[in-house]
């Protein structure tokens, strides 16, 4: 990375603009990556990491709001690189494990996608389902939200100890897609 990472929150770092929106939550446990970007973001992510003082393996948890390829393409790579597990939703998991290109993603995109699956190969093995309601023991509590609307399959996840809301493409503004506090505020930072 050229420049210095971008806190969104405390302990919360993201490649944000263009079709890439994922985020990096630092934690004294490990890290843990909401998304895992288009295919080839990988480098991108690893770099990410390292400007903030850390490594793959430091990555503990990979998260997933839904499969789209923005959000799945660089996740094979990514599991590859740091063993973390994924969690997603059942309709996501499956998507995941074989690759497949979700049902709402209309011509030409599902074209795109498909091609981007040929080139990027196999799903990934082995995941973690989740579904709303879930809290996940990491970073001191993360309540997994049910948020169709972008997707079926899509979830939001709530880091409670912030009070920052991980909501995916459920809310965008313009092209970006910003982590959301409890107030609904869309714009970079921490709200209480």
């Amino acid at each position: 990375m050229s420049e210095a990472p971008r806190s969104y929150a405390p302990g919360v770092y993201g490649l944000v603009g263009g079709a890439v929106n994922l985020y990096v939550l630092d934690d004294e446990a490990g890290v843990t990556i909401i998304d895992a970007g288009l295919p080839g973001s990988t480098k991108r992510i690893v770099d990410l990491l390292r400007a903030i003082g850390r490594s793959p393996s430091d990555v503990k948890h990979i998260l997933v709001t839904h499969a789209d390829i923005d959000h799945v393409g660089s996740l094979r790579p990514l599991v590859k690189a740091t063993g973390a597990p994924v969690y997603a939703s059942a309709e996501t998991q499956r998507y995941i494990k074989r690759r497949g290109v979700p049902p709402h993603v209309r011509f030409p995109l599902s074209l795109v996608s498909r091609v981007m699956v040929l080139v990027i190969g196999g799903g990934i093995k082995d995941g973690q389902v989740v579904a709303g309601g879930d809290r996940l023991d990491i970073a001191g509590g993360i309540r997994v939200i049910a948020t169709p609307g972008h997707t079926p399959d899509h979830v939001s996840y709530f880091w409670e100890r912030e009070r920052v809301l991980f909501a995916g493409d459920l809310l965008k503004h313009g092209q970006r897609a910003y982590p959301v506090t409890p107030g609904g505020h869309m714009e970079p930072g921490r709200y209480t």
